[in-house]
């Protein structure tokens, strides 16, 4: 997703990413699911760089392919700081996306 920007997408742990697979399969619904991919990537930093644009393109990803979208994108920003900087754990990213998927 960020080559297009230049960036690598260099996976630089493995077993994150697989820990963030593992806890998708294990998700409820859609929007647990989206909320899942949001919060993890952007904690465990599977990736070299990127990881807060990747995490908000996986989630909306995921919500599209599962045929749920995402109301504007104005307030998933201040959501993604809110996760970036350990202002909401994963059950408040999933509470927050409720108000924001259609």
């Amino acid at each position: 997703m960020n080559k297009d920007i230049g960036e690598s997408g260099t996976v630089i742990n493995t077993g994150n990413l697989e820990f963030i697979v593992a806890k998708l399969s294990e998700s409820k619904d859609v929007i647990e699911g989206a909320a899942l991919l949001l919060f993890y990537i952007v904690n465990l930093h599977p990736f070299l760089e990127g990881n807060k644009r990747t995490a908000y393109l996986a989630a909306k990803t995921f919500l599209v392919a599962n045929g749920r979208s995402i109301k504007g994108d104005a307030n998933t920003e201040e959501l993604i700081y809110d996760v970036a900087t350990n202002r909401f754990n994963a059950e408040q990213v999933e509470a927050a996306l409720k108000k924001l998927v259609k």
